[in-house]
């Protein structure tokens, strides 16, 4: 079985070219080719997968592929409907993006994507799904714990641009928490260096309007495959997510990278990650909440330490990226 993943390698291809291609393929027990070539003759092979970031380039071959028998796989990994105050929704207008995604999902012989709930979706439009989860191969350095101690309780955020809205869930919290107790701090990760930009605004948010500056750390931005240690400078990760169809699409991602680093989490009640929450693995948040639980925290540190043990514990086998590949194999097995 010859597979063929298109990936591009002359420029960053960020988090979603890494979970969901570079990663689960550079340790498939298969004959895999990485290229970005948009060439015909490169690109036969017996499978060829493509993430819907960058279809678009081997879209003027694609119809010539499928009538060499070449299976066409578009990976998939959000819903292609922005709600009404996401970042990205003028640029979704002015290119028409939603319409060629739909259109990509019907072009595709088949089509790979994060959860259940957005495989449902797009069954509407191509019943050739499967669910490979985005998932962590704990054998990468990135991944590996390396826990630190600290005189007070660290919750920590980190995330892309478009979370504004979600950032928003916790406005005021980091003044009510200054007012009960000195010990927590709280850092935000992955800055882009633009003041007056968005993280900018995620940090005045964090810190009430500047009124805890003093807890406040900021970080800048770190690559794809370095960020994920900045979970070994908190002992509490933040995950608000407002409650809409979008999200409720995303993957489970930021949950999972907290267990595989034992991380305690305090996370919004809403899907995707409800399903993997229980009260002995997390706290779960609904909006006017967040202060109640981060002090619940901030007086009992050994209970953060009890919750991210446990949701390492219900999470680790699920999302281990060897254990999602033996289905990746089986998917493209079948479909030959």
């Amino acid at each position: 079985m010859e597979i063929k993943v298109w990936l591009p390698q002359s420029r960053p291809y960020g988090g979603t070219g890494l979970y969901r291609l570079r990663m689960p393929h550079e340790i498939l027990d298969e004959d895999v080719t990485f290229t970005e070539s948009i060439n015909y003759n490169d690109l036969l092979c017996d499978i060829l997968v493509v993430s819907k970031a960058y279809f678009t380039s081997i879209m003027p071959v694609l119809d010539r592929l499928k009538k060499a028998g070449v299976k066409v796989v578009i990976d998939f990994d959000d819903y292609w409907v922005l709600p009404q105050d996401h970042l990205l929704l003028p640029q979704y207008k002015k290119f028409n993006t939603t319409k060629i995604l739909i259109q990509a999902l019907r072009d595709f012989d088949y089509v790979i994507t994060t959860t259940d709930l957005l495989a449902g979706e797009i069954k509407r439009i191509n019943k050739n799904v499967v669910v490979l989860e985005n998932a962590i191969n704990p054998a990468l350095i990135q991944f590996e714990p390396k826990p630190s101690e600290s005189d007070v309780l660290r919750f920590g955020w980190i995330g892309g641009h478009c979370h504004l809205p979600d950032i928003k869930l916790l406005e005021g919290v980091s003044a009510q928490l200054d007012f009960v107790s000195q010990k927590w701090n709280i850092n935000l990760f992955g800055h882009d260096g633009q003041k007056g930009g968005l993280y900018d605004q995620f940090a005045y948010i964090l810190s009430s309007n500047l009124k805890t500056q003093d807890k406040l750390n900021v970080f800048r931005a770190a690559s794809s495959d370095t960020y994920t240690q900045f979970y070994n400078a908190i002992d509490v990760c933040l995950i608000p997510l407002v409650d809409n169809k979008f999200n409720s699409m995303k993957s489970e991602l930021k949950l999972v990278e907290a267990a595989f680093f034992k991380k305690a989490v305090v996370c919004s009640d809403v899907m995707p990650y409800k399903q993997w929450l229980t009260d002995k693995n997390s706290i779960q948040c609904g909006k006017r909440y967040w202060f109640k639980y981060m002090k619940k925290l901030v007086d009992n540190p050994n209970l953060a330490k009890d919750l991210g043990e446990q949701l390492y514990l219900d999470l680790h086998e699920r999302f281990d990226l060897w254990n999602v590949n033996k289905r990746r194999i089986e998917f493209y097995r079948s479909i030959l």
